[in-house]
């Protein structure tokens, strides 16, 4: 068993026979271009690997906090201190979320002397934050269009 301690969510565990193998997870690559025949042929495997990635990442991303903090280690490695400083939290709050993200391996620790500076594990966690705030940012524009009270109605009707 797989187990993938979390300080604000219950304990998950995850069973080896649940997890995709690495043959599956290359045949379900978002970079790759499947035929809806070759998706309906793998919705099983999807499935699996989507809970695992909801169970692995996206309760990792799901607080504010910690995207600031993955964001903050973007730009350059940081020390928890740093990170006190600059998100104004108490450091047991930062360390509680520097663990839940070294745990979900989104980033590393690495001792120098008596400190501990952390980095992001990948980089291109990153764009995954910037994609989903791209996209919030063009829902909420869409959704300021449509409610503006001042608003050609001819415009109206193209945004929808």
């Amino acid at each position: 068993m797989i187990h993938l301690a979390s300080a604000n969510l219950s304990d998950t565990t995850i069973a080896p026979s649940t997890l995709p193998t690495r043959r599956t997870m290359a045949r379900l690559r978002p970079d790759q271009t499947t035929t809806s025949l070759d998706a309906m042929d793998n919705v099983e495997e999807l499935k699996k690997e989507y809970e695992l990635l909801v169970t692995v990442m996206c309760k990792a991303l799901n607080e504010p906090k910690r995207l600031l903090i993955l964001t903050l280690l973007g730009e350059r490695p940081r020390t928890v201190s740093d990170l006190v400083e600059e998100i104004g939290s108490p450091q047991a709050n930062v360390s509680q979320h520097l663990a839940i993200l070294r745990d979900r391996g989104l980033v590393k620790a690495t001792r120098e002397g008596t400190s501990v500076t952390y980095s992001l594990s990948h980089q291109q966690i990153l764009t995954a934050i910037a994609t989903l705030r791209e996209v919030m940012h063009d829902e909420l524009d869409q959704k300021r269009r449509l409610l503006s009270p001042d608003q050609d109605p001819t415009t109206a009707k193209e945004a929808s």
